[in-house]
């Protein structure tokens, strides 16, 4: 039994991703501390010409060694990511420092979305003032895009726009898109399974190498410190970081496009799946969806208010 077959993927599959994923930062990673290390750094200033040498003396076994250290290092991080996306996503946990820091995120994402919001409001215009509602038009693709209704929003701009994707089903459907997506995923065809394979390693990568960067620029600044003109390495990692986040919103747009394509285009192959019949019209989809969400959620009510029409063919 091969590691594809355990996780439940081909080999291909497995390879690109964990290549993408894991192995691509983790080598990034390994090779930054490394070079500061072999530069010098802390004991002195930095030299690169020392670097160039090290690795020039590098032997076959120290050469392996280096790649058993970035393979070991991408298997301990796999089952990070997700916690890595959730703490990007703004999820910081119970304590009075992660309620202060989320509190203190919302705010400011509460401000951006009010801000948006007023912006897409148009008075009465004139025939001249064209312009302000081309803006009021961008502005109301931007809010209904990054951010969910104002109870729901998250400390951060990419949690935001994962939060927003992940209503839109249930607004247009009734469906709740976090309890149905396990059930609907295995339905998809291999091609939408590729496309969200595809943008979810995007995603997630990106996620890693803000992690990555981040790192990175709190290891250099420990580094290098004491040299004025190389602390420009942690400042060039924050920036990436900062780059690497912005990818991951990109990334999060392109994600939750295709999730929601997933459930305009299949949810009534789920219905199918579970031998329910398919709506007549808008509104009673809205109201059956809206039943099936809550059923899957928290399951039958005492008062057996919850029953469905079976369609067995």
């Amino acid at each position: 039994m091969n590691l594809g077959s355990l996780l439940g993927t081909s080999a291909t599959e497995l390879g690109l991703r964990f290549n993408l994923v894991g192995i691509f930062p983790s080598t990034t990673l390994v090779i930054f501390i490394l070079t500061l290390i072999w530069s010098g750094a802390p004991g002195s200033e930095p030299q690169l010409s020392i670097v160039i040498e090290t690795i020039k003396e590098l032997e076959t076994t120290e050469s392996l060694f280096l790649i058993f250290i970035v393979i070991a290092l991408s298997l301990i991080m796999q089952p990070l990511q997700l916690s890595l996306v959730r703490i990007l996503e703004g999820y910081w946990g119970g304590s009075r420092l992660g309620i202060f820091l989320s509190q203190k995120g919302i705010d400011i994402q509460k401000q951006r979305r009010r801000k948006l919001d007023d912006c897409q409001r148009i008075p009465p215009l004139s025939n001249k003032e064209i312009d302000r509602v081309k803006m009021a038009i961008h502005a109301a693709k931007q809010l209904s895009k990054s951010y969910p209704s104002e109870d729901r929003l998250l400390p951060t701009a990419f949690g935001n726009v994962l939060r927003a994707a992940e209503g839109v089903p249930e607004r247009q459907y009734g469906l709740d898109a976090v309890v149905l997506w396990p059930r609907l995923y295995p339905l998809l065809p291999d091609e939408m399974k590729r496309i969200l394979a595809d943008r979810r390693n995007q995603l997630d990568m990106a996620v890693r190498f803000c992690a990555v960067f981040l790192l990175a620029a709190i290891i250099s600044t420990a580094f290098l410190f004491r040299y004025g003109f190389w602390l420009i390495i942690p400042v060039l990692n924050i920036v990436l970081a900062w780059l690497s986040y912005q990818a991951a919103i990109s990334a999060a747009f392109a994600y939750g496009e295709s999730i929601v394509a997933s459930f305009d285009l299949h949810r009534f192959d789920l219905l199918k799946a579970l031998h329910l019949p398919l709506p007549s019209n808008r509104d009673t989809e809205k109201e059956n969806g809206k039943i099936l969400s809550d059923f899957l959620r928290q399951g039958a009510s005492e008062e057996g208010s919850t029953n469905f029409q079976y369609m067995h063919q």
